[in-house]
């Protein structure tokens, strides 16, 4: 359940861009490099593409979707609040203890 809808703060905001999070673009690029010379070495190995393998890239492909929304509303927020705007779901989930 989404915290603001329960009644709680809902998103936190974080102004400027702290170190960390400069970070993530070359973070990114390492890990997309990666992946696309798995992709090649994989398909260079003549790893074809089984019918068990199609629902998780249909996954990989909607998750990339939902990603690159979130990324873009970001970066267009970004210059207005001078901040980024960190969604509770990571802090409340990592706040509950373990059961």
């Amino acid at each position: 359940m989404s915290e603001a809808f329960a009644g709680g703060r809902g998103d936190r905001f974080i102004s400027g861009t702290p170190s960390w999070l400069r970070a993530v673009p070359a973070a990114t690029a390492v890990y997309a490099a990666s992946l696309l010379a798995g992709m090649v070495a994989t398909a260079a190995a003549g790893v074809h593409v089984s019918a068990l393998m199609v629902p998780n890239l249909f996954l990989v492909v909607i998750y990339l979707a939902i990603s690159w929304f979130v990324l873009r509303t970001q970066l267009r927020n970004h210059p207005q609040l001078g901040g980024w705007s960190c969604p509770p779901v990571a802090h409340h989930q990592s706040s509950r203890p373990a059961r």
